[in-house]
């Protein structure tokens, strides 16, 4: 089995991949294999296979553990029977080399012959901090009243 985990940094078009990948799951399980797993799943994306994003977030809501992430893909792939599986969440760029290395650890004992193929996709920083802060500026503005 392959594993494709995409970890986008913020603002690099990851809410609009996530909702095409969400939106047509049914199509791309059945014709091309390709399952975009609903275990775990919040809104469209998957954070909960973070885990920072389970440490950062266990402190103010009810977080699952990563062994219980993972029994619950285990069962859906059981189900599905899918040739790949795509896990797509943003959060893990923030902690790249620890999120990846908890998860690849946990992927392989639970499947033990599988394939991982990591896809991000990065901004230069000078657009990146635009896009970061505009969204910001807007929320802050005031108009002149007359």
């Amino acid at each position: 089995m392959r594993f494709i985990i995409h970890a986008g940094m913020e603002k690099t078009g990851t809410t609009s991949l996530q909702k095409f990948l969400y939106d047509n799951r049914d199509a791309l399980l059945k014709e091309l294999g390709v399952l975009y797993p609903l275990s775990y799943i919040s809104g469209r994306a998957h954070y909960f296979y973070s885990s920072s994003y389970l440490r950062d977030f266990k402190k103010h809501f009810s977080t699952p553990d990563i062994r219980q992430v993972i029994d619950g893909l285990s069962l859906e792939i059981e189900k599905k029977e899918p040739e790949i599986v795509l896990i797509s969440c943003e959060y893990m760029f923030q902690n790249l080399y620890s999120d990846l290395k908890i998860l690849l650890e946990m992927l392989k004992r639970k499947f033990k012959s599988t394939e991982v193929d990591l896809v991000t996709y990065i901004r230069r920083q000078d657009d990146w901090i635009e896009s970061m802060i505009k969204p910001v500026s807007y929320t802050h503005l005031t108009l002149p009243t007359n």
